[in-house]
């Protein structure tokens, strides 16, 4: 690599050899850093897979895997498949909210069966590092049922680098829906 331009920084045993731990997907090689006698706070660095840069991150193995973790963004696909499995999740139909002034809250009648819903993935969109789903009857989402549309359903919000769900609340569906969104 040296005679190309690349990086050969001296690896271990030789006197302060990077220790190299892991290789990524991409050919690059996770190495420790070793600094102070204590291995357990060595810093990481990774060489790329060309041997040409050596980035040090300020970060032990464990913290750099642990901002790894915390920051991997979701794809669209990964996110969709979090939003129907709330939507799918019984607790998550316990939605919890304040009626405003003059409001009637209606109950269901005994025997009510509720209607088969699915997410609308065709009518998500992301704000920020947040997808927004929204869902409705199947009647009306597969076969156009008028009748069928659902009041009051809050669309589902994916937070696309922690991965939790959430419904709206009805000042965000209001918002998004001033803005022409389709929810």
């Amino acid at each position: 690599m040296s005679t190309r331009g690349g990086l050969r920084p001296p690896y271990h045993p030789e006197p302060d050899g990077l220790v190299p731990f892991a290789t990524y997907d991409n050919g690059a090689v996770a190495c420790w850093i070793p600094v102070g006698a204590d291995p357990d706070r060595w810093p990481v660095g990774v060489v790329d897979n060309t041997f040409t840069t050596l980035t040090e991150h300020r970060l032990t193995a464990t913290g750099l895997l642990a901002q790894v973790w915390r920051t991997e963004p979701l794809s669209t696909a990964d996110a969709l498949a979090a939003a129907a499995a709330f939507l799918a999740a019984e607790e998550s139909q316990s939605v919890e909210f304040e009626p405003r002034p003059g409001w009637e809250v209606v109950e269901d009648p005994p025997g009510f069966e509720p209607e088969p819903v699915r997410i609308a993935p065709e009518h998500a969109f992301t704000v920020g590092r947040e997808l927004i789903v929204p869902w409705n009857s199947i009647a009306l989402l597969d076969h156009g049922d008028q009748e069928a549309e659902l009041g009051g359903n809050a669309s589902i919000s994916v937070d696309l680098d922690t991965h939790e769900c959430r419904y709206l609340d009805l000042m965000e569906e209001f918002a998004y829906r001033e803005r022409g969104l389709p929810l």
